[in-house]
């Protein structure tokens, strides 16, 4: 998360150059030369490349999937280990509304012990879009 700002810059920059192109398309009786100074006058040849560069070293050439599954893995490892003893000794209680993650997180000793887990053991329901994108759809998982 710390080239979140220089992610942020270079995507304004790419926002500003694709909306000149954008405009520039849509108004078919504007030459390809006109569309070149416009471009060249409001954006530096060497900004935007160096736009580029930014968002290829932060997101990569997956669209970040890997990165945030890679960043959601190691965060994982860490908490694995605490969550048995806080799940057996923390009185954590919920609304009516929570129930359901209360379940899955009182189940979540039992579930990290096991070696593989088949889907029916996970309460997908309560898993955000990121972990099941994550975990998948294959018959038995990998813990």
């Amino acid at each position: 998360m710390q080239s979140l700002p220089r992610l942020s810059k270079a995507s304004v920059q790419l926002a500003d150059a694709a909306q000149i192109v954008i405009d520039a398309l849509g108004n078919s009786s504007m030459p390809a030369p006109d569309v070149q100074a416009i471009l060249k006058s409001r954006i530096k040849i060497d900004d935007l490349a160096a736009a580029v560069r930014v968002v290829g070293e932060v997101v990569g050439t997956s669209g970040g999937d890997d990165a945030v599954e890679s960043e959601m893995l190691r965060r994982f490892a860490t908490l694995r280990a605490v969550v048995p003893t806080l799940a057996a000794a923390a009185p954590f209680g919920a609304t009516s509304g929570g129930a359901q993650v209360l379940a899955a997180f009182h189940a979540l000793p039992e579930v990290l012990s096991q070696r593989r887990l088949r889907h029916d053991q996970i309460a997908g329901d309560v898993l955000s879009p990121s972990w099941r994108r994550l975990v998948g759809e294959g018959a038995h998982l990998d813990r």
